[in-house]
């Protein structure tokens, strides 16, 4: 080796030792002289309780007013940032000690998807001398090639996928959906004192230790807290904190949570939790081993408020996925044969068996026509109409009613997730969630449950619930059973299916 090679290699490391010495405490050097990245005030504020932890434990004097808690909680709306801290520490906590992070959240492409992009991002922009020291994969971030100085992904699904960690940290993203069996795991590696917790959420569950940690009074003293509010970021644009309150109001749980991040209760007589919807949001999409159905709903417009909607499904034997949601609107002279032409494209796209699987067309007024279309061209359908006779008049007052019940008690019960990509935009995402949240029970005659009708929450919202009424026409043909009042699971479905030929149809 040369002189001037070796020079150099001495240079170089005492650079990096140096910025190694400079950093370890102060992760806001690190953020702003290696990452070379921007932050928000409340980023910043995080970042130095994080490094307040390790100053407190090693003894190293601060003049801040931190705690010293080695467990931290955030939850905030949609995109503040709370990604960006979490990689910026796993960056920080990688350069300057030695160990694992583990991350997990309850899907493994939230970790791949969302998390690893956010890290490389910054590793891109961050000092050439830093980028040389990582290598980044799907399955593993490694510093200085040493298999036990890395971020390692898990699924929080089990709570055998995080035993035997010790790690530096665990980072929880979307903490709100993580089963509370896995903390004492996470309890256990904590009890050294050595590893730090940090759990980034939407407020999505009134349960469970995210929760807590925000609003149990005993839980919450263990936790750093924070509360990020759409002023506190610069990447919450206040028009579209604006629009998302116009568009569902302010006391609506999708402008609540997605936009202020705050708890919210259930509303008196609310048929769906919300709590529920978005823990359906958050489950694994995958089938639960059997053979499926695909059932294709349609909801088609005759002009006004209201918009056609195609809602696609998978029906396992005990688990519904919804996999693709479309919102159309058509001229209303030509709507029945344009919702069936875009219904069939989406069945083949999603391999459809014709004669097999089938559509649910709702077939009052316009949908006649979109069900006699299908059908005509040889596929399956039941036609759909929510104001006939219920399965058992004794406990639903129609078919729409017993539907939605029957969806109630899927989302209840667990029973329902969604595919990755299923609606095409944030914006479509919330307006399900909200339309869902529209639906109200009220007391029905003689002991018969029932709902607010059509009419009532288009009069009460001045919009028309069409993307959860396809929710409801996918069990438009089951009902559940009951021992005593309480709903099985696994019932199957009652009387005969409603698919009709064409011939029938037309006669």
């Amino acid at each position: 080796m040369s002189a001037q090679l070796a020079g150099q290699i001495e240079e170089d490391y005492s650079a990096v030792a140096e910025a190694v010495r400079l950093s370890k405490y102060d992760p806001i050097w690190f953020r702003k002289n290696i990452l070379r990245a921007t932050n928000d005030q409340w980023q910043d504020d995080l970042l130095d309780a994080v490094a307040d932890f390790f100053r407190k434990r090693d003894g190293i004097p601060t003049l801040f007013n931190h705690e010293g808690l080695n467990r931290f909680t955030v939850r905030s709306g949609h995109g503040p940032g709370k990604t960006t801290v979490v990689a910026q520490l796993m960056h920080w906590l990688g350069f300057t000690r030695y160990g694992i992070q583990v991350c997990t959240a309850t899907k493994f492409k939230q970790i791949t998807t969302r998390l690893w992009p956010c890290f490389r991002a910054l590793r891109t922009a961050a000092i050439d001398e830093y980028r040389s020291l990582m290598e980044v994969t799907a399955e593993r971030i490694t510093w200085a090639n040493d298999l036990d100085w890395c971020a390692i992904p898990e699924t929080a699904t089990q709570p055998e996928n995080l035993q035997g960690f010790h790690p530096l940290a665990f980072f929880i993203d979307e903490a709100s959906g993580i089963a509370q069996e896995l903390f004492p795991v996470i309890e256990g590696a904590l009890s050294g004192g050595n590893t730090i917790l940090f759990m980034i959420g939407n407020p999505t569950q009134n349960r469970g230790e995210f929760y807590d940690s925000h609003c149990d009074a005993q839980v919450s003293k263990l936790y750093h807290r924070v509360h990020v509010r759409p002023e506190q970021s610069s990447h919450m644009k206040p028009l579209w904190v604006m629009q998302v309150r116009d568009r569902y109001g302010e006391n609506s749980p999708v402008y609540k949570v997605r936009v202020l991040g705050e708890f919210v209760e259930n509303v008196e007589n609310q048929l769906l939790s919300l709590g529920w919807i978005m823990a359906a949001l958050e489950r694994d999409a995958t089938g639960d081993g059997t053979l499926p159905k695909l059932r294709l709903a349609v909801d088609v417009a005759d002009g006004g408020i209201d918009e056609t909607v195609l809602d696609a499904a998978h029906m396992y034997d005990t688990k519904t996925v919804f996999l693709r949601m479309e919102r159309h609107s058509f001229p209303s002279s030509e709507s029945p044969i344009m919702a069936a032409d875009a219904a069939e494209r989406l069945f083949n796209e999603l391999g459809g068996r014709k004669g097999i699987d089938e559509f649910v067309v709702d077939a009052l007024g316009v949908g006649a026509g979109t069900a006699g279309t299908l059908m005509m061209r040889g596929h399956a359908v039941i036609c759909y109409k929510g104001g006939e006779s219920s399965s058992n008049p004794t406990l639903w007052r129609n078919r729409r009613v017993q539907s939605y019940l029957v969806l109630r008690n899927e989302f209840r019960d667990g029973r329902i997730a969604f595919a990755e990509h299923y609606t095409r935009t944030l914006q479509d995402t919330n307006d399900m969630i909200a339309q869902l949240c529209w639906i109200r029970t009220k007391p029905g005659i003689e002991r018969v449950e029932d709902l607010e009708t059509k009419q009532e929450l288009v009069r009460d919202s001045g919009k028309s619930p069409d993307l959860a009424d396809t929710k409801a026409m996918m069990f438009a043909t089951q009902a559940p059973s009951f021992t005593g009042q309480a709903y099985q699971p696994q019932a199957e479905a009652i009387g005969q299916t409603e698919a009709h030929s064409a011939d029938a149809y037309l006669t």
